[in-house]
């Protein structure tokens, strides 16, 4: 079954200032499951701002995601920043 993206879900995530829950929706994004569409791009949004809060793991997803170059270029220099 095809998932809709919902832009009021996106405006949540968006205004998310705590790296916990940044980083447990940029999983579930990236993923996606019977409820939540994987949106690649809104994941990176969310592991570039967990990263920011020096969250670890978060900086690992950004890792592996740089290394398999599915970021788009603007993405790409926000995770290269965070990577140095």
């Amino acid at each position: 079954m095809w998932i809709e993206r919902n832009e009021d879900f996106k405006k949540k995530v968006l205004a998310l200032r705590d790296a916990d829950k940044l980083l447990a929706y940029g999983n579930l994004l990236y993923r996606g499951d019977e409820s939540t569409a994987r949106d690649l791009d809104l994941a990176i949004e969310c592991f570039i701002r967990a990263a920011e809060y020096k969250k670890t793991e978060a900086i690992h997803r950004l890792y592996f995601i740089n290394e398999a170059n599915a970021a788009i270029a603007e993405d790409k220099q926000r995770i290269e920043q965070i990577l140095t």
